[in-house]
């Protein structure tokens, strides 16, 4: 007797429970332990029928850096929204980037702390299509927080655009860092208090990005 077809949801089901066993590989061993047999015995499959669903390892892993990056820009976008004075809006992108790397800490480890692929090891492969995706929301969020940051940026400061990037690449840099140090449980080791050690870094931040009020 032939196995009625599955349901929408059902399938649905089934890629999700994939990719969370596939992220958990990811996070806790690395991108070389991810393999379709590693990420069967994970979700209790076999790698065959894995395949129904998705066509390599490297499929999978894509589709979980461009979900973590549609978390990120949905998180950014609704912080910068908020109808509050540039300061204070500010604030709120610092700390929807923070709490993105706490809520969100497996996808943050494969997009920007983990040695994992990026779109060029991508460009000329049959994922390269798969890759842009991801690469065009990276772009999307940069693109958002430097027009934004230029708010804070006097028109006659020489290079204002250069120095909106700079002063983005710079912030995030700094948050990164107590995010990374949290994940990697070290900053338990100097204060058991790592959000305030980061509101301290915020709003140090804060008042090195704002050279203005606007």
């Amino acid at each position: 007797m032939t196995r009625p077809a599955r349901t929408r949801e059902q399938v649905d089901q089934i890629k999700k429970q994939i990719l969370t066993s596939a992220l958990a590989i990811l996070s806790t061993q690395g991108y070389n332990a991810l393999t379709m047999r590693s990420i069967a015995a994970e979700c209790k499959m076999t790698a065959a029928n894995i395949y129904n669903y998705f066509h390599s390892k490297d499929d999978i892993y894509l589709e979980l850096v461009i979900q973590g990056f549609e978390f990120l820009h949905s998180a950014i976008s609704n912080a910068l929204e908020k109808p509050l004075p540039p300061k204070k809006r500010l604030a709120a992108v610092i700390d929807a980037y923070y709490e993105f790397g706490k809520i969100y800490g497996e996808h943050y480890d494969i997009m920007f702390t983990l040695p994992t692929p990026k779109f060029n090891d991508f460009v000329g492969t049959p994922l390269e299509e798969k890759a842009r995706k991801e690469m065009e929301l990276s772009e999307k969020i940069i693109a958002k927080l430097v027009q934004f940051t230029r708010v804070f940026i006097s028109d006659q400061e020489k290079h204002a655009d250069k120095e909106s990037i700079l002063r983005v690449v710079e912030g995030w840099g700094a948050i990164h860092g107590i995010v990374s140090l949290s994940r990697s449980r070290v900053l338990m080791y100097v204060t058991a208090d790592a959000d305030s050690a980061y509101r301290r870094l915020r709003d140090d931040l804060i008042a090195t990005i704002v050279t203005h009020e606007s």
